[in-house]
């Protein structure tokens, strides 16, 4: 027998509720993003944004852009992983972090971006 001791069975339980919960929204808004970058084709040129998801077509200019809200969770482990709403007068899709990372896509928008904050994220 080894000199160890077995850890109780409350300790592996609470180690096992604290895994999920610090780990389980992570891995869920990862799979969820990467469906979502996965049909997902951005092209920005000349001040023009296109976006192309699966059979919906976006295209504008960045003068026609009235806002980008951010959702993103701040100060948690999985706050790199974000999403963000492009909306003009007429059309409206949504982007994700793992299409686009966060500091090209500010380049870009940064002017137009308004942030939403959470602690729980927007899937």
């Amino acid at each position: 027998m080894s000199g160890g001791k077995a850890l109780p069975i409350f300790n592996m339980v609470a180690l096992a509720i604290f895994f999920v919960a610090a780990v389980g929204p992570f891995v869920f808004l990862f799979f969820n993003h990467l469906a979502l970058a996965k049909k997902t084709v951005i092209t920005i040129a000349d001040k023009n944004i296109q976006v192309t998801q699966a059979d919906t077509n976006f295209s504008a200019s960045f003068d026609e852009i009235k806002t980008i809200t951010e959702y993103s969770s701040k100060s948690t482990p999985w706050s790199f992983i974000i999403k963000w709403e492009i909306q003009t007068v007429t059309q409206q899709v949504t982007i994700s972090s793992l299409t686009i990372s966060k500091y090209n896509f500010q380049n870009y928008f940064s002017n137009k971006i308004v942030q939403e904050a959470t602690v729980l994220p927007k899937i």
